[in-house]
Order: C-alpha cells, then structure tokens, then sequence
C-alpha cells in the first residue's frame, strides 16, 4: 500500500478542519490493518511543516501506537 503527502498537523489549530490530516492518515493505517498489507510505503511528506509541532508528533504517535505498535499485530 502506498500513502504519501500525508502532510499532518495542517491547518491543525483551525476549529472545523483542523483533525483532518490526522483523520485521513487514521484512516489509511485502519485500512492498511484490516486488509493485511504486507507493506506500507509513506512517500511525500508525513508532517506538513518542517518542524512539527508537539501537538502533531503526539498525534501521529498515538496513530501508530494503535495501528502498528499495538495490540494489531499480535497473533
């Protein structure tokens, strides 16, 4: 599976879009998970800025601790 220009924490102190990045990049691990990938390949940019926020390493942490790090991968 491939992803790329993923570009978390954009925009992520406006109210209504704010989540989105993460929401999509959520979205791509679920599925990733749920169809056995045996491969996901990140391209482009994982972080919107350069050098990202707390906020956006926190967030993207948690993202893969539940997906990848997680109680997903255990038999």
């Amino acid at each position: 599976m491939i992803s790329s220009d993923n570009h978390l924490g954009y925009k992520e102190k406006d109210e209504i879009i704010g989540e989105d990045s993460f929401d999509a990049f959520n979205e791509v691990l679920e599925l990733a998970v749920s169809m056995n990938v045996d491969f996901l390949l990140l391209g482009g940019d994982l972080f919107h800025e350069h050098s990202p926020s707390q906020n956006a390493y926190y967030k993207c942490s948690k993202i893969f601790n539940k997906h990848v790090f997680g109680n997903a991968l255990a038999p």
